[in-house]
């Protein structure tokens, strides 16, 4: 059984299938299987129910307790001889002693009650976990039903969406909804659909963000460690995205801080790294696009030399 202890709680949550308990000093009845709130896990206490005999009654309807018919059982069967100590069966002294214990044992019918046992301590495992993770996006698997506590659920989606609404805002950027890219063109003014989350964000005359950020409402599972790590690396590529463009559309271009001959090395590396390639028959178009993509942006960074 695992027990998992949450930070923000003195209580640990335990999984308990149907059935009575003692829990914390109070008797408890778990109706299906749940999670239950309990402050010792040291005092989890399962109580069987079992029936054992209270008396018995005579045929004229006497009670009898249990002390006298045991007694009354033993004296019955001292009218038996065994020939040894694995004899089970033995031999009566005589018919008549055979008849009254037979006699006896049909007419004292015994009569049970139920009584409550206390079964052995459960073994439990500590499992330490927590209920908050900081981060609106990221929330507990555990506490919303899932079977894992070290899970943890990444609303990957909403996040998309609010951290580029909050860029926007610092930039202080007016949003319309659904506005064409066109409508953006050196303007601040940004809008989004409805769909497809931030993949049709219009902003700056064109659409910011490609089809990596084109995403279903899916969320998705991982440690808090990792999905942590995750949204601020979403969130760092989102607000750079932005940032990059709006600089480039509303700020001052410095020649001077430029390297020229270190963006051409990089494109002809480029170049050479797309010739090597193995592209599929789909995606011949795509890789061609590529190409003179690269190759447009080479001499265009070329055609600033003058010849002395």
């Amino acid at each position: 059984m695992k027990a998992i202890k949450f930070k923000e709680s003195d209580y640990y949550s335990v999984e308990l299938v149907r059935g009575s308990y003692l829990i914390d000093g109070v008797v408890k009845d778990v109706d299906t299987r749940s999670n239950v709130q309990v402050k010792d896990i040291n005092n989890i206490i399962l109580l069987l129910r079992t029936s054992v005999i209270s008396h018995y009654i005579n045929g004229v309807g006497e009670v009898i307790s249990i002390e006298k018919y045991i007694n009354d059982i033993h004296e019955l069967l001292s009218h038996k001889t065994y020939s040894d100590e694995d004899d089970e069966y033995g031999i009566w002294d005589s018919l008549e002693d055979e008849f009254e214990y037979k006699k006896y044992i049909q007419l004292n019918r015994s009569i049970c009650k139920e009584v409550v046992v206390e079964a052995d301590p459960f073994k439990i495992e500590i499992v330490e976990s927590q209920i908050e993770s900081g981060n609106k996006f990221i929330i507990s698997d555990y506490i919303n039903g899932g079977a894992d506590p070290i899970l943890w659920i990444y609303d990957k989606y909403s996040a998309y969406i609010e951290i580029a609404k909050n860029k926007f805002n610092d930039l202080d950027m007016e949003f319309r909804q659904k506005a064409e890219y066109k409508e953006t063109a050196n303007a601040k003014i940004w809008g989004n659909s409805t769909f497809s989350c931030i993949r049709y964000v219009t902003a700056f005359g064109t659409y910011p963000f490609n089809q990596s950020f084109e995403i279903s409402p899916n969320k998705k599972r991982g440690t808090l460690s990792s999905l942590l790590a995750e949204y601020d690396n979403d969130k760092y590529k989102i607000e750079k995205i932005i940032q990059d463009r709006y600089n480039e559309t509303f700020g001052i271009f410095d020649e001077k801080n430029i390297n020229v001959k270190g963006c051409l090395e990089q494109l002809r590396n480029a170049s050479r790294n797309l010739g090597e390639l193995d592209y599929n028959k789909k995606g011949k178009d795509t890789y061609r696009l590529l190409c003179k993509n690269v190759n447009t942006s080479i001499e265009l960074l070329q055609s600033a030399f003058k010849q002395n």
